[in-house]
């Protein structure tokens, strides 16, 4: 394991061909993402969105692995008077959240409850699923859902 390390420390250079590896093996990646992304806010004016914050955390309840995974300070959240969005702030954090069920766009009506739980707030769907959102303006959103917290 030394020699790997000692290799590596004398020939910085060898560094440069994980660059393509990388660019290779994750670029159809997130330009899948974005392209689905795109698909999915087209016609969306967040100009108009009546509640918007960036940088918010958190994580969807769909399984174990979207509960330990999630987003720190990385999420944009939307409502807009038809529906919830949330998407990435960067185009690949938006591509991962289609893996973490975060990047999502869903209809109001479609929304369950609204909870706060622990200095976040839950989200729960009529379709079983919720998710886990720590947010600077609470009572904002509270109010652009219309919804008792």
């Amino acid at each position: 394991m030394n020699e790997i390390i000692v290799y590596f420390e004398n020939n910085p250079s060898i560094w440069l061909l994980f660059i393509p590896i990388y660019v290779a093996v994750l670029g159809p990646f997130f330009f899948w993402g974005w392209k689905k992304s795109k698909a999915l806010f087209d016609g969306v004016d967040f100009s108009q969105a009546l509640f918007r914050e960036k940088g918010v955390s958190g994580h969807s309840k769909k399984s174990l692995i979207t509960r330990m995974g999630g987003a720190r300070n990385a999420l944009d959240v939307s409502v807009t008077e038809t529906d919830l969005c949330i998407k990435g702030t960067f185009f690949a954090f938006t591509a991962m959240g289609f893996i973490g069920d975060l990047t999502r766009k869903t209809p109001l009506e479609d929304i369950k409850s609204v909870s706060r739980v622990k200095g976040r707030i839950e989200v729960a769907f009529h379709n079983e699923s919720s998710i886990s959102l720590v947010l600077k303006d609470e009572e904002g959103f509270i109010k652009a859902l219309k919804k008792d917290g």
